[in-house]
Order: structure tokens, then sequence, then C-alpha cells
């Protein structure tokens, strides 16, 4: 796309996006209150109370669908002013803006649906939607750029991609239970007051995320200049994906862990919570180790030498981003034990600071202070207090966790080290997936050896035997 529309219509289409994108804090966290409640009441066997709460986040999220609608096209004639795109692109902004509203609306609906198949540990089938409708959407998105259309064109494959997802997870429910659509109209408000009680404080952590996550490119664009959206945002794309590829780890963490909260096998969740960690962490760590190691090759050979300066800000945010991603299980637990109130304070706070801090480091220091306005609050908040109240939920001593921990430090630091004299320095696509292969090879050996006990040993190689 950057090559395609160039940094001007790129930009464009970021702070479009992000923008309007704000709007997906309004699903007030029913796709994560889905997810715990349908994971507790499948391990309980209770099918017709799941149904039923089901069909209640199914009709919050259609109401919250159409509001969204209403919303965009209302404000869609003032946001390209506010964002201040060119006066020559402002009517294009405008159709972005209403076509990114409806592409937002279809997919609380569908998100609630995915949510419904995690809890139900149906990850092959929400991740078959999830992979299927990437593939579309970039497919489609590709196709169009090369034979010369536009980002009008790109809103269009966006909104089309959504509304396929949203079929895709509906047919999936439908194939798992014929009977799970059953009296779905019957609108149920004493399930949707359960959801939302729960919900209530997932959604302040929302808030608290796009504080976090989202508010950067209107920021740069603001104080410092509509281009610069572009080589920030690359950095921001890649930890998109890394949050992307965590998620695929947490997510069936969050189910098992709610299940075993659920059934009251409080020795076995904190077994479990220890064990996510040490699985988290690390992959958490290896990511930070190639994105490291491997980062301004990656930007020089994808995006060329003018955007290789976005570099920096990719080693900030990633260093923030390893320490967050790699906590996953302790908002897993919080979240299944009902105990994320503080956590969703917390989480408020530190996008308030990231929003300040930006602002101010942005005008002395431009996109890289921008980073900084990110990771300071992050790094305060995952060091100092979520580790700290995480673990008296859990009735986990300190030393224990430490030592869980411990040993995913040490061989991230020895890849990392190993990784600086090796590097290669010659640029080029093959180079850099040699230098990939050879680290994470050496991170599987150090781990293999070092992280995983006798007879975790013994099963993998058993399982690789045969």
């Amino acid at each position: 796309m950057i090559h395609s529309l160039g940094n001007g219509y790129y930009g464009i289409w970021v702070l479009i996006y992000t923008f309007v994108g704000y709007f997906s804090f309004f699903d007030f966290g029913i796709g994560t209150s889905i997810l715990r409640f349908a994971s507790r009441l499948d391990g309980a066997e209770d099918a017709a109370t799941l149904h039923r709460i089901t069909a209640a986040a199914l009709h919050l999220s259609l109401v919250v669908a159409l509001s969204v609608v209403a919303i965009t096209a209302s404000i869609a004639y003032f946001v390209p002013d506010f964002l201040k795109i060119p006066p020559a692109s402002v009517p294009l902004a405008r159709i972005l803006v209403v076509l990114m509203g409806v592409s937002v609306a279809i997919m609380f609906p569908a998100r609630a649906l995915g949510s419904c198949l995690q809890g139900l540990q149906r990850f092959d089938l929400y991740n078959a939607g999830y992979i299927a409708t990437s593939i579309i959407r970039g497919g489609c998105i590709i196709a169009a750029l090369y034979m010369g259309f536009g980002i009008l064109t790109v809103g269009i494959i966006t909104v089309l991609t959504a509304l396929f997802s949203l079929v895709f997870y509906l047919t999936a429910i439908q194939f798992l239970d014929r009977n799970f659509f059953t009296g779905w109209t019957v609108i149920s408000f004493s399930h949707m007051r359960e959801l939302v009680a729960f919900s209530s404080f997932v959604f302040v952590m929302s808030i608290g995320d796009y504080l976090r996550f989202q508010l950067d490119s209107v920021v740069i664009s603001r104080y410092l200049s509509v281009a610069l959206v572009t080589p920030f945002s690359v950095a921001a794309t890649l930890m998109t994906f890394f949050m992307n590829a965590l998620g695929s780890i947490t997510s069936p963490l969050m189910s098992e862990q709610a299940r075993l909260d659920g059934a009251g096998l409080y020795a076995a969740s904190r077994e479990f919570f220890l064990h996510g960690t040490k699985v988290t962490a690390s992959f958490a760590l290896l990511g930070g180790v190639l994105l490291i190691s491997n980062g301004k090759l990656l930007l020089q050979v994808w995006l060329g030498e003018e955007l290789v300066g976005a570099y920096p800000v990719l080693v900030i945010l990633t260093a923030a981003y390893v320490l967050d991603l790699g906590q996953g299980p302790s908002i897993n637990l919080l979240r299944s034990r009902g105990r994320h109130q503080a956590m969703a304070y917390w989480t408020l706070l530190e996008g308030i600071a990231n929003l300040v801090l930006s602002i101010v480091l942005c005008r002395r220091m431009g996109i890289v202070g921008v980073a900084l306005g990110t990771a300071i609050p992050m790094l305060v908040t995952k060091l100092l207090v979520q580790p700290w109240y995480v673990l008296r939920v859990a009735e986990v001593p300190v030393r224990e966790y430490l030592k869980t921990i411990f040993r995913p430090v040490i061989v991230a630091s020895i890849c990392i080290a190993a990784a600086r004299p090796f590097a290669f320095r010659t640029p080029g696509f093959e180079t850099l997936c040699l230098g990939v292969l050879w680290q994470i090879s050496l991170f599987a050996f150090l781990a293999f050896c070092f992280l995983l006990d006798a007879d975790q040993r013994r099963v993998c190689m058993a399982q690789f035997r045969g």
C-alpha cells in the first residue's frame, strides 16, 4: 500500500482507519465477556444458559453496531478537517469515514461470535475464519492496487471482508449446534446485565488500550506532519502483528484458565498460570530477539532505505511490548476470576500518561518521542504494578514467579548477544531469512536444553520421533 499509494495517501488511510477504529472500544468488552462465560458454562455443561447468554451478547453487539453506523455517518463531514486532510482529498476522505464505520460496525457481532467459538475451545474454526478473512482481504487489496485502484477500493474491500467474517462465524456456530440460535430473538435483559456487569471494566481497559495504542498517529498528524505518520505506522504495524501472534497463544490459555477457575480447581489454576507465563514470556522474548536483531534489515528489504529511520521507533516499542505481551496469562487470570477492576483503572491511567507524554516528547524528539511516550508508562506499569497485584490474587510467591521467567530472559539475552557479532551486513531477502532461521534455531535449542524439564524433553523427543 505504501509503494502503490505513496506516503500522502497512505497517511490519509492510516489516519482514517485509526480514527474510526476508536469506535471499536464501544464493544464494551462484550467479546472478552462472552469468551469467559462460554468457557465456564461449557465446562459446567450448561448448554441452555450458554445459548441464552450468547444471544444476549449478540443483541448488545447489534445495538452497538447500528449506533456506530449512525455516528460515523453523522460526523463524516467534519472528520477530514479535524485530521487536517489536504483539501483536494477531503471528499474522498468523507466517503472513507463512512465505509470504515460500516466495517467496524459489522465486526461487533462477528467478534462476539468469534469469542464464543474461542470460549468453546474451537480455535480451529475461529482461526479458519480469521485466516480466510485476512487472506481474502490482503489478496484483494494487492490485486486492486496492482490494477491501479486507490484507497476507495481498499475501503470497499475492507467492508466486504468484514461481512464475510460475520457470515463465516454464524455458519460455524450453526455447524456446531443446530439449536444454538433457537429462540435467539428472545431478549434476555438479565443476561445482558450479567454481561455488562463483567464487561464494564473490560470497557474501561479498552479505552486505556486505545489511548495507549491508537492515538499516536493522530498526535503525529496534529503536532508534526501527516507524512511522518507513515514511518511510525510501519513500526506500529509490526507491533500489531506481534500482538496478534502472541494473542494466538494467550487466547487458548484464557479459555482453559476460566474453565479451571470455574471448576474451583485453584491449585491447578495456579500451576497452569505459571506454565502459561513461561510459554508466553518465551515467545514474547523470541519475537523481541527477532525484531531487534533483524528490524533494520527487514525495513530495508521491505520498504527501502527511506524508511529505515523507523528502526529506533521499532526498538523502543518492541522493548515495551515484550514486557506487556509476555505477561498475557496475568491478564487471563484476573479476568477469569473477575478481579480485573484494578487492571482497568491502571490501564486507563497508563493510556492518559501515554497521550500526555507523547504530546510533550514529540515536540522535542519527533516520532521517537511519541514512541517513548508509549513505552515509558507501559514499562512502569508492567514492571512495578501488574506483577505485584497478580501474584497477590493468584497467591503465588514472588520467588516462584521470578524463577519461572528467569530462564526465558537468560535464553533471550544469549540470543541477542550472539546475533550482534554474527549479523549479516549484506542486505537482501535471502540474508534476512537466513538470519531469522539461525536465530530461531538457536533459541529453540537453548529453550529445549534449559527451559524444559526432563519429562518435557522426553515428550518432545517422542513426538518428534513419530
